[in-house]
C-alpha cells in the first residue's frame, strides 16, 4: 500500500550525517514492530475471528447451540483490532474519511500547517486513549477482571490495544516532524498543488 507522503517527505529531509542515520535506525526499527504488530499479527487476529465466527454460526444452525464464552471473546477481539490496525492504517493513509473541505484547504501555503494541526489533535486524542487503555489494563489486571463464562482474563487483550494505540502514536508523531519539515521547505521554495496528495493524514 502507498505511503503518505509526508512520511516520505521524512525520509529524505532532516538532519545529515550521524544524527541523520540514527533516526532512520530508530524509524526502521519502529516500521519492523509496527509491520509486526499493526500489520501481521491483526492480520491473523482477523483470520482466527472470522474462522470462530464461522464455526459460530455452523454450530448454531446445525447443533442449535452456541460455544459457552465465545461471544464475549469475539468482542474483546473486535476491541483488540481496531487498535491493533491503526498504524499501518494510519501510515497508508486507508481511512475511509470525507477529504473535500480538507483537500481545499490545503491548496496553498496553508496546506502543511493545517496538516500538523490536524495531526496533533490525533496525537493528543490518543494520547488521552492510551491513557485510559493502560488504565482500564491496569485496573482489570489488579482485580481479575475475567469473562463471565469461561473466566479468562481480559487484560491482555486490552494491553494489546494499548499497544496498538502506542504505536499510533509514535506513528502520528512522524507525520507530524515529516510535517514541519514540509512546512520549512515551503517556506524556502514555495508551495506547489501536487504536493497536497502527499500531505494526506488522518
Amino acid at each position: 500500500m502507498r505511503s503518505s507522503t509526508v512520511n516520505q517527505e521524512y525520509d529524505s529531509g532532516g538532519a545529515r550525517g550521524e544524527k541523520n542515520s540514527r533516526s532512520k535506525t530508530a524509524k526502521r526499527l519502529f516500521e519492523i514492530i509496527e509491520n509486526v504488530v499493526s500489520a501481521y499479527l491483526t492480520a491473523l487476529i482477523i483470520a482466527g475471528l472470522s474462522i470462530s465466527m464461522c464455526i459460530e454460526v455452523v454450530q448454531r444452525w446445525i447443533f442449535n447451540r452456541s460455544f459457552v464464552g465465545l461471544p464475549e471473546v469475539l468482542e474483546i477481539i473486535a476491541v483488540v483490532i481496531t487498535f491493533t490496525a491503526l498504524s499501518t492504517v494510519q501510515r497508508s493513509d486507508a481511512h475511509v474519511a470525507m477529504r473535500t473541505i480538507l483537500d481545499k484547504l490545503m491548496q496553498g501555503r496553508a496546506g502543511p500547517i493545517i496538516c500538523f494541526i490536524n495531526a496533533l489533535g490525533v496525537f493528543a486524542l490518543f494520547i488521552f486513549i492510551s491513557f485510559v487503555l493502560s488504565v482500564f489494563t491496569y485496573q482489570a489486571y489488579k482485580v481479575g477482571h475475567t469473562t463471565t463464562n469461561i473466566f479468562m482474563p481480559i487484560w491482555p487483550g486490552f494491553f494489546i490495544a494499548t499497544m496498538g494505540s502506542i504505536l499510533m502514536i509514535i506513528r502520528v508523531g512522524i507525520q507530524m516532524k515529516g510535517a514541519l519539515m514540509l512546512m520549512k521547505k515551503k517556506a524556502e521554495t514555495g508551495y506547489h498543488d501536487k504536493d497536497k496528495d502527499v500531505l494526506a493524514m488522518a
